[in-house]
Parts: structure tokens; C-alpha cells; sequence
């Protein structure tokens, strides 16, 4: 398993994406939700509203957390969360590429990791199984793993 951080499309694609998400779920992509996404694609890691709050002053915390709720209901965003109190931002996978996370319960530390090809196999085919035994289908996967990271230990 590698860690890794997320790579979104060019600039211009994923603004492009973002307000046509946000169009499907009325709502506009103002400069604030832009300033937002410009945040979470230069970021290659998922951030916290103290995270966002320390990068760009400017932007209110209230302000950045109602844009964040608007990003995701319109599926340009994802929140990460070993629990609430740890909460964690990136762009949805779909934006840049499929990876799993690690999640410290203790210091809400979230690790971006893509495990090898052959555990990804492994994993989908696990699922599947699983899937077809209740009758389900699949069309993706996401894992996060919940503990207690190296620095918590």
C-alpha cells in the first residue's frame, strides 16, 4: 500500500465539473465555493475547517463550512470522519483517483493511501461477493480504515 495524494484535472475541467454539479442541485459556483475547490485541488491531502481557515483568512469559517455542505450535496466534495469532532475535506474521488484512507480516531489525522493493484482486486472481488449475496450491486467502493496513527500510539 502507497500513500498518495489526489490529482485533479486541469483547472478549467474541474471548474467546469463543479458548476455543473452545482447547476443539477440549483446552486451556483460563486467565488467562494471556487476558492473552495482551488483550495481542495492545490491541498493533495484532505483538509479541516481549521485546515481552510489557516490557508485562506479571508474566507469565514461559517462561510467556508456552508460552502463545503453545498459542494458535497452536489457531489464535488467528500467529508472524511473518523468522528465529528475530526471532520476532513477533499474533492470527490471521482474528480481525482480512486484511493482508500486511514483515519485516527485520536488526532483525526487522515492518510490517503492506494493500495496495489492486486489487494484492489482482492478487495473488489470481496465486495462483490458480499454484494451478491444480499442481492446488491456495486458500482464503486470506498474504504476508510478507522484507528490510531504512528504519532498517537
Amino acid at each position: 500500500m502507497t500513500t498518495r495524494g489526489a490529482t485533479a484535472p486541469a483547472d478549467d475541467d474541474l471548474h467546469e465539473l463543479a458548476a455543473a454539479r452545482l447547476r443539477t442541485v440549483d446552486q451556483r459556483y460563486t467565488s467562494g465555493r471556487r476558492a473552495i475547490v482551488d483550495l481542495l485541488a492545490g491541498a493533495g491531502r484532505p483538509v479541516s475547517i481549521a485546515d481552510i481557515a489557516e490557508l485562506r483568512p479571508d474566507l469565514a469559517r461559517s462561510s467556508a463550512y456552508r460552502h463545503l455542505m453545498d459542494l458535497q450535496v452536489a457531489g464535488v466534495v467528500r467529508k472524511l470522519a473518523a468522528d465529528d469532532e475530526f471532520a476532513r475535506f477533499e474533492l470527490a474521488e471521482d474528480l481525482t483517483e480512486h484511493h482508500h484512507h486511514l483515519l485516527c480516531v485520536s488526532c483525526g489525522a487522515v492518510t490517503d493511501v492506494s493500495p496495489s493493484a492486486t489487494l484492489e482486486k482482492a478487495i473488489g472481488r470481496a465486495l462483490c461477493d458480499l454484494a451478491a449475496a444480499e442481492g446488491f450491486e456495486i458500482s464503486s467502493h470506498r474504504l476508510d480504515a478507522v484507528g490510531v496513527c504512528r504519532d498517537c500510539r
